[in-house]
């Protein structure tokens, strides 16, 4: 299945990184949503299992937090064969925190990743606005990670 994600995670402690242009990013521990798409091979599964792994070469913004210890999964929500990746990411900044510049570098979003005050109204907007989106919790999230 291919299409668009809401990627929900915590920062159990704040987190500093510089990334491959050499911009240097800092992070608050908190929970944080990132609003990607997956249309190549592989699809929505695919790259959710990718961003789980610890161990992986670091090509995306987003690789550099969830190579941390400090990254948890929290859950992800799926837009099945929609192509509304930065309409999400405006729905999100709505109502939280964005984080510049960061996993928006082909597009003219603000951003891509976004620091949420309050994560169950963010949830609760996406899925008014998509109210076909899947979720995938905690549990099954694990299941991705662990190949099942």
């Amino acid at each position: 299945m291919k299409g668009t994600y809401l990627l929900e995670f915590r920062l159990e402690s704040s987190l500093s990184f510089t990334l491959r242009s050499g911009r240097r990013v800092s992070l608050t521990s908190g929970v944080y949503f990132y609003a990607g798409s997956a249309f190549g091979p592989g699809g929505l599964y695919s790259r959710l299992s990718r961003h789980l792994k610890r161990r992986k070469k670091r090509h995306w913004h987003l690789d550099f937090i969830t190579t941390a210890e400090t990254f948890t999964p929290l859950s992800a929500l799926l837009i099945p064969e929609l192509p509304v990746e930065c309409t999400l990411a405006s729905i999100v900044s709505n109502l939280s925190t964005p984080i510049p510049n960061f996993g928006s570098s082909d597009c003219t979003c603000p951003s891509h990743l976004f620091l949420a005050q309050n994560p169950q109204k963010v949830k609760e907007a996406v899925l008014k606005a998509f109210p076909g989106a899947k979720i995938l919790k905690t549990e099954e999230l694990k299941e991705l990670k662990n190949g099942v």
